[in-house]
């Protein structure tokens, strides 16, 4: 009389794992996601193929420095990676590439800059918008900059990614809302093929 006792009970206590392990499954795609790098516009810090964990619940709160997903202003279906320079309240403008932050210059060991000449991408913010991103940044330029710095209003940041020569970032499609910051990244848990693997698990 006991053997179908301890199948039910086989039984059941596999069925209790299997569910604990869907629902711990579900829980972890709600809190965690995986990512993958597609650009250049991060690095070093992050390269081209890198996969990233990224935090997305509780939503982040946005602070200064964080490696952030946030949802493309340019396309609704796609997200960025980038860094958080500024946020609500703050006032930012760089020159000669060195980024002033409520008027302190700012040390970015992270940040990557490459040899070539590129003056109009180390001084912001321009007098007009980049042509190609007139309809992106106009409002910005037109409506936050005082007296030489863009002042960030509340519940917006600035991003900016740390390859500062060729990152398509808030310089060219404006502020970011908050509301569209919908991650933060933790890791790389997988580099790019023949990337450092000695940033693996290191946090970001």
């Amino acid at each position: 009389m006991t053997k179908p006792v301890k199948i039910v009970g086989v039984v059941a206590l596999t069925a209790l794992a299997i569910a604990v392990a869907t629902c711990f499954s579900a829980a972890s795609l709600l809190f965690f996601r995986a990512f993958v790098i597609p650009s250049t516009s991060m690095e070093e810090t992050l390269q081209r193929g890198d996969e990233i964990l990224a935090r997305m619940y509780p939503k982040p709160k946005v602070g200064r420095r964080q490696i952030v997903v946030v949802i493309s202003k340019l396309n609704r279906e796609e997200f960025f990676v980038k860094r958080v320079i500024a946020i609500g309240g703050d006032r930012i403008h760089i020159t000669k590439d060195v980024v002033y932050l409520n008027g302190e210059p700012q040390a970015e060991p992270y940040v990557k800059l490459l040899d070539y000449d590129a003056p109009e991408l180390g001084n912001f913010p321009p007098k007009t918008p980049l042509p190609a991103y007139a309809r992106w940044s106009s409002d910005m330029l037109e409506h936050h900059v005082v007296d030489g710095d863009l002042v960030i209003p509340e519940g917006y940041c600035f991003l900016m990614g740390d390859n500062r020569r060729n990152s398509l970032d808030d310089r060219f499609t404006g502020l970011t809302p908050e509301a569209d910051v919908i991650g933060r990244a933790l890791f790389i848990y997988s580099t790019a093929p023949g990337a450092d693997a000695r940033r693996i698990f290191k946090p970001l």
